[in-house]
Formats: C-alpha cells, sequence, structure tokens
C-alpha cells in the first residue's frame, strides 16, 4: 500500500505512470522509476548496472543510450514514500 501512495502521489502531479512491463529498454529512459528491486525490474536493472546510492535515491546515467534513471526504492516502502513526498515537494 505504501508503494501504491507513492504511485499515486507521482500521478497527483501530472507525470504518466508507465509499468516496467511496458518499457522495452530502460537505459534508453530520462525517468524518475518508484519501487524498491523487489518490486520493480527497472530498479533491479539499474542498480545491478552501478547506479550511484545516496540513501533510498540511486541514480544512473547510461554512457551508450544516454538515459538518465532516478530510482526512488529502499527496502523499507514507508522511506519510499517518504522519498518521493520530499521530491515531489521542491
Amino acid at each position: 500500500s505504501d508503494y501504491l501512495a507513492a504511485l499515486a502521489l507521482v500521478g497527483r502531479y501530472g507525470y504518466p505512470l508507465v509499468k516496467d512491463t511496458e518499457v522495452s529498454d530502460w537505459r534508453t529512459l530520462h525517468a524518475i522509476v518508484v519501487g524498491s528491486p523487489t518490486v520493480n525490474t527497472i530498479s533491479k536493472a539499474v542498480i545491478d548496472a552501478g547506479a550511484t546510492q545516496e540513501g533510498v535515491y540511486y541514480v544512473y546515467q547510461d554512457p551508450t543510450y544516454y538515459g538518465t534513471i532516478l530510482v526512488i526504492g529502499s527496502d523499507d516502502p514507508k522511506e519510499t514514500r517518504k522519498a518521493v513526498k520530499d521530491l515531489f515537494a521542491h
């Protein structure tokens, strides 16, 4: 329910909500991804590819495809929701 609340918060700001199953190649995206690696396959791919971690935030820039991904994901769903709220408050 905390992940759903985080996604609803993103949707409230008018950003499209895209399922990770709808993404053919995450390396080409410029996107904010919500969800830990256990619930989001893009989060897992980005983190496995060597994203830089700062707390619940992970940042990845692909040198080949030039996509930039910000992952907001923690093992604790409440921390994920808090991070989403903090990010969109600014």
